[in-house]
């Protein structure tokens, strides 16, 4: 039998997103629109809307629906924002910014396509390859152990970054705000995201 996935976005919404706090009219509108579907590896595609980490087309993994929606939301994106999503080579997150209305740039050191943003190749832990001060908001596809300086410098002031940092086995969905500067933020959930092992390096930050 064929999967119907318009029912089940309509079924992820009503238990997975509106039932965790997600409210956002914005968001939920880009949720119901964005084929989840059409991101997730083909041996994935019928889990594309459980409550799991599935595998996109790229190999990384996708956030659950409600991480994704509870972080997504702690962005508070406006229309016209510069967004910049690091290891997005899934796609969906960026594709979801951009039915926002966002200015989205993913970068990521896989080469693949993501939704109708092309990937800048690049280091996602220096971010080399992109200018300082030049995002409004930072979203991170995936679970980190530490956040690189570089990070925050991408930022403009009152920049945010939506990341979720590992500590003991659990990931910290965090939300921080750039100011003088410097960033200081606080924690939204906890979860157990998928994790970017390209950041197991030596520490910098550490919250």
């Amino acid at each position: 039998m064929a999967v119907d996935f318009q029912i089940q976005r309509a079924n992820m919404i009503e238990s997975q997103v509106r039932t965790n706090d997600v409210s956002d009219a914005k968001l939920i509108a880009a949720i119901s629109k964005v084929k989840r579907e059409d991101f997730v590896d083909e041996a994935s595609a019928n889990f594309a809307y459980a409550e799991v980490a599935v595998k996109s087309k790229s190999g990384r993994f996708l956030l659950k629906p409600r991480d994704f929606a509870k972080l997504a939301q702690a962005t508070m994106i406006e229309s016209g924002d510069e967004v910049l999503v690091i290891a997005g080579s899934g796609g969906y997150s960026s594709a979801v910014f951009n039915a926002m209305g966002a200015k989205t740039t993913v970068i990521d050191n896989i080469s693949i396509a993501a939704s109708e943003n092309e990937i800048t190749i690049g280091n996602i832990e220096t971010l080399a390859e992109l200018q300082d001060g030049m995002f409004d908001i930072i979203f991170v596809d995936g679970g980190v152990p530490r956040i690189p300086t570089s990070w925050g410098n991408k930022l403009k002031e009152n920049g945010r970054l939506c990341v979720i940092v590992m500590a003991d086995g659990i990931g910290h969905a965090k939300i921080f705000v750039k100011s003088n500067g410097q960033l200081s933020g606080r924690t939204i959930f906890d979860t157990k995201p998928p994790i970017l092992t390209e950041l197991n390096l030596s520490p910098e930050f550490v919250f």
